[in-house]
């Protein structure tokens, strides 16, 4: 990807030229969120600028690899990033993907999605968390207001309809079933070609009561959970005990008096074993050493799963060195 590596070269030196702004941070991903090192692997670039005079809020702007702009936004904070105000994003060919508004990190008001050749596909709003109630499907938990195909004909009305969503770039029908009062209920169908499945599912009142995934191999997957995030085995409390008896706090770190959180990304395999283990942020690299150390040598994780099928999950730890008075 040598025309991804010329263009994010020439704007990371072009943008100091043309922008007030202090460029703070830059990342590269994957679509699927990734983070990663190399340009040549990347999907996207992501651009944390300093505020505006005036203003407390970073801006952040993304770009595609070949250079058209991917999205727009401000952020209240760096780590987390916590959006606030409006949300803009764009297809690859320039035509706008979403509009919407944030407000402390959370969606508010309706979001509009938008087909790349800039029809209206949903008009749908959030369910705040302080809202949410068991009866709402794990996921993105939101209620469908409106719905149309790619030559505007409406086929959610009033949050009734037949529902079919798509992949991130519209190319492929992932689901569709029944949408009543603005949620899914009754059979769903759909396919997650990344993992090579099929599966069924049967929502009441927009929560998943069961499904049934069926593997290119032939086997078939029942859960009640679309997805489960992996996890240490014992649980969070299991975690915690293990860093607190395990790690070592360095000496030479104590006696320059260096404390913080080193934050660690690792990837867990479908059996578990992990791998990928790296800091992404730490106030010192020896106590990035022993944060890597411990986490290298623990045992085996509960995986993740996804329409029941065991998957590989990237995940982040905070390890703290804090000193005692």
């Amino acid at each position: 990807m040598i025309r991804f590596k010329l263009f994010f070269a020439f704007f990371i030196f072009a943008a100091q030229f043309v922008t007030a702004q202090t460029i703070l941070t830059t990342q590269l991903f994957k679509n699927n969120g990734t983070e990663v090192n190399d340009p040549d692997s990347a999907d996207f670039v992501r651009m944390v600028e300093s505020p505006d005079s005036g203003s407390k809020m970073l801006i952040i702007r993304e770009f595609y690899a070949g250079g058209s702009r991917k999205s727009l936004a401000n952020s209240i904070s760096l780590i987390p990033l916590q959006y606030e105000g409006p949300y803009i994003s764009f297809h690859p060919n320039g035509k706008k993907k979403e509009i919407s508004k944030y407000h402390d990190g959370y969606l508010i008001d309706t979001t509009y999605n938008f087909y790349p050749n800039g029809q209206l596909y949903t008009a749908k709003y959030e369910i705040p968390p302080f809202e949410q109630s068991t009866d709402i499907a794990v996921g993105p938990n939101f209620y469908i207001k409106s719905m149309r195909d790619s030559t505007g004909k409406d086929i959610v009305v009033d949050g009734k309809g037949n529902g079919i969503i798509y992949s991130d770039d519209y190319k492929i029908i992932v689901e569709s079933g029944e949408i009543k009062n603005g949620i899914r209920e009754g059979i769903w169908t759909g396919q997650l070609k990344s993992l090579n499945l099929k599966y069924t599912e049967i929502f009441s009142k927009g929560r998943l009561i069961s499904g049934e995934s069926i593997e290119i191999d032939g086997k078939v997957n029942h859960y009640t959970q679309d997805q489960v995030q992996p996890v240490f085995k014992g649980g969070p409390q299991f975690l915690y005990d293990y860093l607190r008896k395990n790690v070592r706090y360095p000496p030479s770190a104590q006696e320059r008096n260096i404390q913080g959180k080193v934050f660690v990304r690792f990837i867990i395999l479908e059996d578990g074993t992990l791998t990928e283990i790296r800091s992404t942020r730490s106030p010192d690299k020896v106590l990035t050493e022993e944060a890597l150390r411990v986490i290298k040598n623990s045992s085996p994780w509960e995986p993740g799963q996804l329409k029941g099928k065991k998957v590989k999950v990237a995940y982040n730890v905070p390890v703290s060195f804090t000193l005692s008075n």
